[in-house]
């Protein structure tokens, strides 16, 4: 397990995480990818997490427009 500064630097590293996203999305990393970081989650109890839920749809609502 690595800290999440590392996926951030990943996340860096794919176009994402250096500006705001923009209003209509302008700003967002080219192929569509993004990195949300749920706290206080452990990949043994982020299954039953809600959080999982609503970042997921979220960003499928995002991807449907």
């Amino acid at each position: 397990m690595a800290p999440p500064s590392h996926y951030v630097e990943v996340f860096t590293l794919l176009d994402g995480g250096l500006r705001d996203g923009g209003w209509m999305g302008e700003g967002r990393p080219s192929g569509a990818h993004a990195l949300a970081i749920l706290p206080g989650l452990t990949h043994y109890t982020i299954c039953s997490s809600p959080l999982l839920a609503a970042a997921t749809v979220s960003f499928l609502d995002e991807q449907a427009r």
